[in-house]
């Protein structure tokens, strides 16, 4: 295919319509995207400017190796898309935007990142099918609703895929799946809710988030698979993996970033209700104030254990459920009577706390069990009586 080449001396125009646009390099050389103008009625916003007014998406994307990849440059004979929110047209200088472009994709990211924050990386393996690129995190400079720190993925390509997206439904004319979902940094719990989708059948499929080392240490990190309520830490584990099913169905999972602010670890609002008939078993909820590790054990009118419900089992901080099916550990019905619930949780770095109140002041404490201590309980825990 040949084409007129386009003047180098002045600026170049790419009518972008409402929606996903693909779109090339008109030049012979690498275009700076952070440096791409945008005109709407007449009116030319820097690349900045077009994010902020919701013109269109933060980055490109490119299909290398059969999975999308965020671009922040336009490199001659590749194709990228675009979103463009309304219709405008991108223009492009060569005097100004090309030729002396920086490649360094991790730069790039920072942009969308901004200042005071961090950004992680999770990615989607299914059979060898895989979604890589895909970053939450928080930043000074970012808002909990859509803004320029967003970046939504193009649309499914090909018969067989993997495919990871922060899905947001809520968001008017901006709603749509995700690859980069940054939040602001204020101190407080941040969620982010994510879909993993794959056409395989039974396959086997890994969840992975590699470089949660350069997360700020301040931020406790669990990942919950909602379809078991499976939690897992993801400062102690670097991967989660599931079967796909029969009918390689959606799987949603919630990531929790909870600040470790120095809350002692609290067991709160603890309830549990029997539904209707014996087949429905004993929903179990309780309130944990940060990540912890829980066990929870079911016994009888004289203390001893019945069923272990949970054995020590991750939960983010929040409202979290159980169910105990109204059966011994040995799967056989309990008699009707008097049950407990015991519910003993421990911090991820192993930690255990005294909760009580200081006897002259009534001042609220909270006091970390140190190992030696621990050692000495544990010795004597089953004796009735030290006296």
């Amino acid at each position: 295919i040949q084409g007129t080449p386009a003047d180098t001396t002045r600026p170049y125009d790419i009518l972008l319509n409402a929606g996903w646009n693909l779109i090339g390099d008109p030049f012979l050389f690498t275009i700076d995207w952070n440096k791409v103008k945008v005109v709407q009625n007449g009116a030319v916003y820097s690349h900045s400017d077009a994010l902020a007014n919701g013109l269109i998406g933060s980055s490109l994307y490119s299909y290398t190796s059969g999975f999308y990849a965020q671009s922040f440059s336009i490199d001659p004979w590749v194709g990228y898309w675009v979103k463009a929110y309304q219709n405008v047209s991108l223009r492009i200088d060569p005097t100004t935007d090309g030729r002396g472009v920086t490649r360094a994709t991790a730069t790039s990211r920072a942009v969308l990142q901004g200042s005071n924050g961090w950004a992680a990386n999770i990615q989607l393996d299914v059979n060898g099918l895989k979604d890589t690129d895909n970053f939450f995190g928080v930043s000074g400079s970012a808002k909990d609703t859509f803004d320029q720190y967003k970046s939504e993925k193009p649309p499914v390509y090909g018969k067989n895929y993997a495919r990871l997206a922060f899905t947001h439904n809520d968001w008017g004319r901006s709603s749509g799946n995700y690859g980069i979902d940054v939040r602001s940094n204020s101190n407080t719990m941040k969620s982010w809710t994510f879909t993993a989708q794959s056409t395989v059948k039974n396959g086997t499929a890994v969840i992975t988030w590699p470089n949660t080392a350069s997360v700020d240490r301040k931020v406790n990190l669990t990942v919950t698979d909602l379809a078991t309520g499976t939690s897992v830490d993801m400062r102690n584990s670097s991967s989660y993996t599931y079967n796909t099913g029969a009918n390689a169905s959606d799987r949603q999972f919630r990531i929790d970033a909870v600040p470790a602010d120095g809350t002692a670890l609290r067991v709160s609002n603890v309830s549990a209700r029997q539904g209707t008939g014996r087949g429905a078993g004993v929903s179990i909820s309780y309130a944990l104030s940060t990540t912890a590790n829980v066990d929870i054990r079911i016994l009888d009118s004289t203390g001893g254990a019945v069923r272990r419900v949970n054995a020590h089992t991750t939960r983010s901080a929040g409202v979290n459920q159980a169910t105990w099916d109204m059966k011994s550990d040995s799967q056989i019905s309990v008699p009707s009577g008097v049950y407990s619930v015991e519910i003993k949780a421990q911090t991820p770095d192993g930690r255990y706390w005294i909760k009580t109140r200081r006897q002259k002041t009534n001042a609220k404490a909270h006091i970390p069990l140190l190992p030696v201590a621990m050692s000495i309980i544990k010795k004597y825990s089953n004796f009735e009586s030290l006296s």
